[in-house]
């Protein structure tokens, strides 16, 4: 099993180096940005599930880090939630005698997961908005 979990985190890490190499006028569109995160969210789930030292509660505030993250359209609120939900993890579910350095892992997890999320939400939402914005400037 701990091959299997390493083959996934090498064949994830040069997914995204071959990223690098991919049009930039592909990360314009829409439908290219929410298949990217679509995967995202696939290929980090079941590398959490592999590893199978993720408790539910983790993967409670995993899925709800990311439902919030794109419910705000404040980028401000977004940056408030990274930095508050880990602690607030913290607080409810780490216990004293637990010194374990992946629970510890787990809330730098929690923080990056909420800004790569709220930040991808905020693209999507400018990017129609900026369309928009361009057509009426062409056609006035």
């Amino acid at each position: 099993m701990a091959a299997l979990f390493d083959a996934l985190i090498v064949f994830y890490a040069l997914s995204n180096a071959a990223l690098y190499f991919v049009d930039e006028s592909a990360f314009r569109k829409v439908k290219f940005n929410v298949l990217l995160i679509g995967l995202d969210i696939f290929v980090l789930t079941v590398s959490l599930m592999v590893n199978g030292q993720t408790e539910t509660n983790f993967f409670l505030a995993y899925f709800l880090l990311i439902i919030i993250c794109c419910i705000f359209e404040n980028p401000r609120m977004i940056a408030i939630v990274s930095f508050v939900a880990p602690f607030a993890y913290a607080g409810f579910f780490f216990d004293a005698s637990d010194h374990r350095p992946a629970s510890y892992l787990q809330l730098v997890f929690l923080f990056v997961v909420s800004l790569f999320y709220g930040h991808f939400s905020q693209l999507v939402r400018i990017h129609p908005n900026a369309t928009r914005t361009r057509r009426t400037e062409k056609s006035g």
